[in-house]
């Protein structure tokens, strides 16, 4: 990252900091590490830190006191030192347009004592005014950084502002979770709202450093089917709708893609597959897809359930009574979800090269008859 700082002398000089490590000019200035850095010009140094975590010593690998800092009690030292400057709550001083402040990553704390932006969380503590540094008590206060993850009692993971490493023991309820900077987890979602978008499948949800939260569907063929669902897909006799997943297999451009009273349950479960870039079986027939693909001896989310019926469909749950459901097409003349008995299954497929997962199968309130062979066809 490359950043422009301007210097007392009202000249630019350029920063680069390249991980731990931070040169200007191109001439390699420290190395940082936890509690110290590496100086090329006088070796390995160490911090002192006081009851705040101010930096109040910097010691070398001899013990020799190379520079000491005394603080007001908004973080002006008393005298400006002219070494490094990781100085107050362990933050950078840096000068810039005419005055020294302290980066605190989130927040810029100047030299009045009080933040440059105000609270993103001032809506809690109306009574204190929202650029308030530690609310106008610095000597028995200190600022954390704060910003981490909290998983609550419903499962959702949010950004807290009020809560870091140091005070969540105190500050979480019994039922609220740490989580970090950073985690990650496997998640199924189902018809989730995301920026307009609605998303469905297997997700490795990934809770990064910077706040946001980014995921990876696992199984997006899933999600084509899912939207397919949403369509109120059924049969009219030539629903052109059916009659595209006919293009998927070696019924395309035949007679018997011409009418959706082909059985076209595979078809479905085809068309589902390549568009998620994954290669079906290209066939119609429901048994082509017992040698395809990689087998499981129990039902994964995202599955291929083949069913002793002459029938496919994507495992995406169980019902109370353990019935598994299943999301497929040519069900009841439609694509839908349908509860079905373990019984019926022959055997469990997965695309191959990827990885199932030992993720619980979601819970649906779905009862009813299960499907068979005279409401698939």
């Amino acid at each position: 990252m490359l950043t422009i700082i301007k210097e007392e002398y009202s000249y630019y000089r350029l920063k680069e900091s390249v991980g731990p490590h931070v040169s200007r000019d191109g001439k390699l200035e420290y190395s940082a590490f936890a509690g110290g850095y590496f100086d090329p010009q006088g070796g390995t140094m160490y911090y002192l830190t006081d009851w705040q975590g101010n930096n109040a010593v910097v010691a070398d690998n001899r013990g020799n006191v190379v520079q000491e800092t005394t603080y007001y009690p908004y973080g002006e030292p008393t005298v400006e030192p002219s070494g490094q400057r990781y100085l107050f709550g362990g933050k950078e001083r840096e000068h810039s347009g005419g005055r020294n402040a302290y980066d605190f990553g989130a927040r810029i704390l100047t030299p009045y004592g009080n933040w440059s932006t105000p609270d993103p969380l001032a809506w809690k503590f109306y009574p204190i005014s929202p650029y308030s540094y530690c609310g106008g008590d610095p000597i028995n206060r200190v600022d954390e950084d704060g910003k981490d993850w909290v998983e609550n009692e419903e499962g959702d993971i949010n950004w807290r502002e009020d809560v870091n490493e140091k005070n969540y023991t105190s500050v979480l309820s019994e039922n609220e979770i740490y989580r970090g900077t950073s985690y990650k987890r496997d998640k199924i979602w189902m018809d989730i709202n995301v920026r307009g978008n609605s998303e469905s499948g297997l997700m490795t949800e990934f809770y990064n450093s910077n706040g946001k939260m980014t995921y990876e569907n696992n199984t997006p063929w899933i999600d084509v089917a899912v939207e397919e669902m949403n369509k109120d897909i059924s049969e009219t006799g030539d629903n052109p709708e059916i009659l595209k997943y006919f293009d998927y297999t070696q019924l395309k451009g035949t007679l018997a893609s011409q009418t959706d009273k082909t059985a076209w349950c595979a078809a479905f479960v085809n068309f589902c597959l390549e568009n998620s870039g994954i290669e079906g079986s290209n066939h119609a027939a429901v048994y082509t897809f017992k040698t395809w693909g990689q087998s499981y001896s129990i039902p994964q989310f995202g599955s291929i359930a083949i069913m002793n019926y002459s029938h496919v469909g994507f495992v995406v749950g169980r019902n109370k009574d353990g019935r598994l459901i299943i999301l497929g097409g040519n069900q009841n003349d439609a694509v839908n979800l349908s509860p079905n008995s373990t019984n019926n299954v022959l055997k469990y497929v997965y695309p191959t090269n990827h990885s199932a997962s030992n993720i619980s199968l979601p819970e649906f309130n779905l009862r009813g008859r299960s499907i068979g062979v005279h409401t698939t066809r």
